[in-house]
């Protein structure tokens, strides 16, 4: 399963693509700027969120880092979408016949 994926209404993916492009680009260029740079993200996050406890948000992403990738950072691989799908299917989380395509917009994602 995945961990974590962005989402976006079907009218903005087809009204909007260069929009949810630009959009993904900069949120996994943040990505992958936070777990190279665990410490600098955590202080930064705590300017923003006060609340925030840095050490224990450095040690997050400093967790996270080897699961961000393989390169390009937030591609998904049809294979592991179908996987997925086949498990929650399995789970009756999901209706029968639901395909890769009906969930992901495969051509806005980086690397597509």
């Amino acid at each position: 399963m995945f961990g974590t994926v962005h989402v976006t209404t079907r009218d903005i993916a087809l009204q909007e693509p260069d929009l949810v492009r630009r959009f993904n680009a900069a949120i996994m260029r943040g990505l992958a700027e936070a777990t190279t740079e665990p410490a600098a993200a955590a202080d930064s996050l705590a300017v923003y969120n006060p609340p925030t406890d840095v050490d224990i948000a450095a040690a997050e992403l400093e967790l996270m880092a080897p699961y961000v990738g393989p390169a390009p950072i937030g591609g998904l691989e049809r294979q592991r979408v179908a996987q997925m799908i086949a498990t929650l299917e399995g789970a009756g989380a999901v209706p029968p016949g639901v395909t890769p395509g009906d969930v992901v917009a495969f051509d806005l994602l980086p690397g597509a």
